[in-house]
């Protein structure tokens, strides 16, 4: 028997599952800002907030970031950054740090490790769908495969 769904439901869980999309998306490019500039976390969180988060990509199907995420997402990677590039760099290959990954695979790998390791209600499998699919935004071919692999791998530790 099925169970009947209001469109509404599905709407709005789909917006909510954008949003955490959008929220991971903007939370990697702040790390990235962060990284490229040596600007302090506060700051850039704080200049996504006010001018960044709340205008909407007309191009884009995400809609508004999940603010607390994106903070979270932000703000906890800079902080453990020495801790989630040592993650990294104990899944990559031999003779391989993280330092030697580029700038963008970088920040999605630090952004999708963080939240692996410190949002436990978000199911694993589902993180890692996540960052795959944030890495289309920027890659394709072998960078898809990598931030699986390398995410995986981590998910796996027990750290």
């Amino acid at each position: 028997m099925k169970i009947p769904v209001k469109l509404s439901e599905v709407n709005n869980a789909n917006k909510s599952r954008r949003s955490r999309t959008a929220a991971r998306l903007n939370a990697v490019q702040a790390v990235y800002q962060m990284d490229m500039t040596g600007i302090l976390p506060e700051t850039v969180v704080d200049e996504f907030i006010n001018y960044r988060l709340p205008v909407v990509d007309e191009n884009s199907s995400l809609g508004f970031p999940d603010k607390e995420l994106f903070c979270d997402l932000a703000l906890g990677t800079a902080k453990d950054l020495e801790i989630i590039d040592r993650l990294i760099t104990d899944v990559l290959m031999d003779g391989w740090s993280s330092e030697r990954l580029e700038s963008t695979l970088h920040a999605i790998l630090r952004v999708g490790s963080y939240e692996l390791k410190n949002r436990s209600s978000t199911p694993l499998p589902v993180i890692i769908s996540e960052y795959v699919d944030v890495t289309h935004a920027f890659y394709d071919g072998k960078a898809i495969g990598l931030v699986n692999g390398v995410l995986d791998a981590i998910s796996l530790r027990d750290y």
